[in-house]
């Protein structure tokens, strides 16, 4: 019987860097409202025009170096975000080209904060009945 398992990880956050204080002047709020209220101090925003698949490039390519394994050798992609790059097709449609991904299943899921489990049992599925060997997924 084939097993899966994580041969590796990768993650990206975009540069621009937006403080509690930057969102005060936004809107009518205080630092300790929002840290006392949610933790956060500081989150990063993603520029106009920056979409959820631009964001998975370099997380994807992170991961598939981190698993010692090259582009050539994913066969399947499976990409989760609440905030696609259009609305229909999915924003997997738009990572596949960007990573070079070609002739392989690409699959979008939208669930939210359970999406990476999804994902992982989707993807378990997928090698343990020897359908894919390697599937790459953005989060």
């Amino acid at each position: 019987m084939t097993h899966s398992r994580i041969l590796g990880t990768g993650h990206y956050v975009p540069p621009r860097v937006v403080t509690n204080f930057d969102v005060m002047e936004m809107m009518e709020t205080t630092n300790e409202f929002i840290v006392e209220r949610t933790g956060i101090e500081r989150r990063h925003h993603a520029e106009p025009g920056v979409g959820a698949s631009d964001l998975a490039v370099p997380a994807c390519q992170a991961a598939v170096e981190d698993a010692g394994l090259t582009m050539d050798q994913i066969d399947m992609l499976i990409l989760n975000t609440i905030t696609p790059d259009h609305a229909d097709p999915g924003s997997a449609f738009f990572l596949q080209p960007k990573l070079g991904l070609s002739g392989i299943p690409v699959l979008d899921i939208k669930q939210q904060c359970a999406g990476l489990l999804y994902a992982l049992s989707i993807a378990d599925h997928s090698i343990t009945a020897g359908a894919y060997r390697h599937v790459l997924i953005a989060c």
